[in-house]
Formats: C-alpha cells, sequence, structure tokens
C-alpha cells in the first residue's frame, strides 16, 4: 500500500513524544521559556485533544465528504481548558490509544479513496485524506521540536 509508511509515522508520533517526555520533573514540564511560549505540559495536552479532533475529521472525511469541520482556537484551548493542572501521562495514553484505532482502520482504506476531496477546513480548504493524515504525521515532530527547545532554554538557565 502507498501509505504504509506515512500511517507508519503517523503510528508512531506518540511514542517519540513519549520518549521526549519520559521522566521529567514537574518544574521543566511547567517551564515556560519565555513569555508566549507553551510548556512541555501544554504542547503534550494540546497534541491530544488536537488529535481527539482529527479523530473526528479523519472519520467526517470517510462518513460525511464535503462536510464542514470544527477548527479548535488553540490559544483558546491553552487558556480555557487549564492544561497546566493536566496529567500528562493520561493524555499520552490517550493520544497512543487514539492513534492505534486510527491506524487500524486507514491501514484498510484503499488508496483511490486517499485522494478524494473530502471535508471543507475553514482556513486549509478542502481536504483530502492524504492531507488530514500527512498533517498530523507532521504535527507530533514540530511539537517535539518545541518540547527541546524548552528542555534546552531551562538547561541553559540553570
Amino acid at each position: 500500500m502507498k501509505y504504509e509508511a506515512l500511517l507508519a509515522d503517523f503510528l508512531n508520533g506518540p511514542k517519540e513524544l513519549e520518549k521526549e517526555v519520559e521522566g521529567i520533573e514537574a518544574d521543566l514540564a511547567d517551564y515556560r521559556p519565555f513569555e508566549g511560549a507553551w510548556t512541555i505540559r501544554e504542547h503534550v495536552v494540546h497534541v491530544t485533544d488536537s488529535d481527539i479532533n482529527n479523530f473526528i475529521r479523519w472519520k467526517s472525511i470517510i462518513a460525511q465528504p464535503r462536510s464542514n469541520v470544527y477548527v479548535i482556537d488553540e490559544e483558546a484551548w491553552v487558556k480555557n481548558m487549564k492544561y497546566a493542572t493536566a496529567n500528562m501521562d493520561k493524555y499520552l495514553k490517550v493520544l497512543k490509544l487514539l492513534r492505534e484505532l486510527s491506524y487500524d482502520y486507514l491501514i484498510g482504506v484503499e488508496e483511490k479513496e486517499w485522494s478524494n476531496e473530502y471535508f471543507v477546513h475553514s482556513t486549509s480548504g478542502m481536504v483530502t485524506l492524504e492531507k488530514c493524515i500527512t498533517t498530523y504525521a507532521k504535527h507530533i515532530p514540530f511539537h517535539i521540536e518545541h518540547v527541546r527547545r524548552n528542555k534546552k532554554l531551562r538547561a541553559e538557565r540553570l
């Protein structure tokens, strides 16, 4: 299948994030390197909340072609959803499970279905299944880089 490598990257993202945050102390998890930056805890919870929304998106892509999808306001969620007190371990478990459930279904989707125009995103326009999963396969590595940045800046300030 053409999309096996993409789906493998998509599936492995949570494991990579979990490795990156494994064993970090609360002071590092909650360290904000500069005003406007997210803490490591906020990155982990955001990625999971985003994946929860994506779980509904890719299902909508298949179940309700050409429908509109809900788009979250990331900053409002970080501010209003009490990310600072969230349990990162529980969020990582949810993230891994969502990706496993998604993978189990998506690995069986026929290749021709991946390029169909399925839903309209308010900022990205028409989205295919390929575009949707590619975006989320890249999402966790993007946030891992921010986690690494926070770790580095914290270490430099000690």
